[in-house]
This record gives C-alpha cells, structure tokens and sequence, in this order.
C-alpha cells in the first residue's frame, strides 16, 4: 500500500457498495474523487455524473483534470443491475445496462486517459460473471465479459505510454447492489417458475455467503497498488478455483449451476 500516497485517485460509483469502501480505505494518503449519481457537486472531491453521459463525464474529467493537473488512477467501479429470461428483457432494460456497465467505462476511461502519464493505471470492475455465465443473469454477464475485454484490448494500446489497465473480477461480495438490480419476472410456458426460482437462489445466497465488503476493498487497493498487474485479477481465491474448474469442465458447470439455481 506504500504506493498509494499522494495519488490523484477518481472512483466512479464512489458513494456506495465497493466502491464507497474502497474510497474510505484511500482518502487519509490521497486526494480521492467520487463520481456517481447520488454524489454531491462540491467541484472538488465529489460530482453528480451519469457515467452513460459522455458530455456529462467529459466536463467532469475536464474539471478534475483543470484542477489538479493529472490523474494517477481511475476505477471504474458504477454498475447497473437487470435480470430476467433473455428473450423476454425488454430493449431498453438492455440499452440501460451496456449504456451504464459498459458505455461508462468507455467513457470515463476515454476521459481521463488525457490526464494520465506514464505509471498511471485504469481498474475496471468486472465480474466472475464475465467468466461463467448464469441464467437469467445474460445481459449484466454480457455487459461484464465487454469490460473484460475492453480492458485487455486498451491495456495493448496503452501500454506503449506507460498507462496500466487491468480488469478486477469479483465475486459475491456483502453490500446493497444485488437489492438494487431491476427484475423482469416475466416467464411463459418456455420458462415457467425458472425465473422466480433463480431470484428465490440469489435472495437465499445471504452476506454470510459473500466475501465481506472491507475483505474486497482491501484486495483491490493492494491490486491498484502494485508495481505490475496482469491483465485480469479474479479476487477471492475460491472463485480462482472455481475458474480453473470452469476452464476444464465448462459444460458441466454450466448444468449444474442452472440445476442449483433454477431448480
């Protein structure tokens, strides 16, 4: 953590969940700025920003990048949550989620990239889900398997200038966000109780089950404070091996986890 003193630090999502426990953990050794709807506009340390907005995130960055001259690190931590049968998901509920999980990464990451010198880095938070799909979950894993690869894709580009990008891919982890995600429970005879019962599986999956949200921000500010990073860190190692079982058995996963969850 030695590394993490003096940074220009900007967080997205910043005022709840992970990202409010990662900005608490950062603020004493560092000027840290959160962004987030909710979020109050004191021109300084906290903005009101839609990351989905590009002109609304661009004037942001623009006054971060005014006032403090550069930009040491930048996690794109906003998230939108939506859940429902595929085929069933109305277009909007789609738009919303990739205009959000992805769009805002873009976004955010394109805007601050002009503030950004050699030895600064962009953490994007993905997903276990971006790794192992799950049912009725396929838009938010979509949108988290494009910040995954958005992020190995620009650290290409950037590495040439010294800016490091990595992807952070979580697991459960104990805050609101799940309380949070829009549910489309509408089913036909295709589906019948399977989307019911996979929200019955998450609701039951209680905090006890997840990692703890002050375990989690101490994992990604030791990842953010390292000297290299890979393109893709899996925090918790229990999903670590769930990964690798994945790797090896992807279909046999696949049907035992819709087994579990929808059954």
């Amino acid at each position: 953590m030695k590394n993490l003193t003096g940074k220009i630090i900007v967080i997205t999502g910043g005022t709840a969940g992970v990202g409010k426990a990662v900005a608490d953990k950062l603020r004493k050794d560092n000027t840290v700025i959160v962004l987030s709807r909710s979020a109050e506009n004191n021109g300084s340390t906290s903005f009101a920003c839609d990351v989905s907005n590009k002109a609304r995130v661009k004037e942001v960055f623009d006054k971060i990048g005014e006032k403090y001259g550069h930009i040491d690190i930048l996690l794109n931590n906003a998230a939108y949550d939506v859940s429902g049968a595929t085929e069933l998901l109305p277009e909007d509920d789609a738009r919303k989620l990739f205009d959000v999980n992805y769009f805002g990464v873009l976004f955010c990451s394109q805007c601050a990239l002009p503030f950004m010198h050699a030895g600064s880095r962009i953490a994007n938070i993905s997903s276990v889900a971006a790794i192992s799909p799950s049912p009725f979950r396929a838009s938010y894993n979509a949108s988290k398997a494009a910040v995954l690869m958005l992020s190995a894709s620009m650290r290409m580009e950037t590495r040439p200038f010294g800016v490091d990008i990595t992807a952070l891919c979580l697991g459960d982890v104990a805050t609101d966000f799940p309380a949070h995600c829009e549910r489309r429970t509408l089913t036909n005879e295709r589906y019948g109780d399977a989307v019911a019962a996979v929200d019955r599986f998450v609701d039951n999956w209680g905090k006890e089950k997840k990692m703890p949200v002050e375990k989690a921000a101490g994992i990604i500010c030791r990842i953010i404070a390292k000297n290299k990073t890979s393109y893709r860190h899996i925090v918790g190692n229990k999903y670590k091996v769930f990964n690798i079982i994945n790797m090896f058995f992807p279909n046999t996963v696949m049907k035992i986890v819709y087994h579990i969850a929808a059954k």
